[in-house]
């Protein structure tokens, strides 16, 4: 045994010892990856990933009541 503390309860080196800094950077750096790619995830779910068209959704503006039926006829010229 050597000093308190410079032992693990297998009798190996402690943290520093068999590249246990090496090996928390790795962690650091999977755990950084793994967020990083969960918000990446998470903000492609609320962007733009839409099957509407220009008319659809004008469609869907005039029933939500957002534009007038006079509105509605003017843009609908304008994309045909």
């Amino acid at each position: 045994m050597g000093f308190y503390g410079t032992e693990n309860w297998c009798g190996a080196p402690g943290m520093f010892g068999f590249g246990g800094p090496f090996i928390m950077g790795l962690l650091l750096l999977a755990l950084i990856a793994l967020i990083v790619v969960l918000i990446y995830r998470k903000k492609n779910i609320f962007v733009g990933k839409s099957s509407l068209n220009a008319s659809d959704i004008l469609k869907e503006r005039l029933a939500k009541g957002e534009i007038s039926i006079e509105e509605f006829r003017i843009l609908r010229d304008e994309l045909d």
